[in-house]
C-alpha cells in the first residue's frame, strides 16, 4: 500500500519502512545528539564528524523516496531533519 494514502501513525510507519531500507541504518538521532554534545564541549572536529554522519543518513533515506516533493519535504519540513541541514550549512559556511 502506498504510505501517502494512509494517515496518522500507520501512514508514518509505512513511510518509515519505505524510506529506511538500509540494512545498516545510521542512527541519525544519536549522531545529531553527539554533534550537539561535542559542540558544547568545544570539540568541533568530532562535532562536524557526527553532523556529517547524521546528514549522510538523512540523504540515504531521502534517496528512497521516489516523489521529489515528498523527498524535499522530508529533508526540509521535518523539524529535526531541517535542523541537521541548517547546522551543516552553517558549519560549511563558517569552516567549523
Amino acid at each position: 500500500m502506498d504510505p501517502r494514502r494512509r494517515g496518522g501513525t500507520v501512514g508514518a510507519a509505512l513511510l518509515y519502512e519505505t524510506v529506511n531500507t538500509d540494512p545498516r541504518p545510521v542512527l541519525i538521532d544519536v549522531c545529531r545528539a553527539l554533534h550537539q554534545v561535542h559542540t558544547k564541549l568545544g570539540n568541533s572536529a568530532k562535532a562536524r564528524t557526527y553532523l556529517q554522519s547524521a546528514y549522510d543518513g538523512l540523504e540515504r533515506r531521502a534517496r528512497n523516496i521516489p516523489d521529489e516533493k515528498i523527498r524535499q519535504g522530508y529533508l526540509t519540513k521535518v523539524r529535526d531533519n531541517r535542523e541537521i541541514n541548517t547546522a551543516l550549512t552553517r558549519n560549511q559556511g563558517t569552516g567549523e
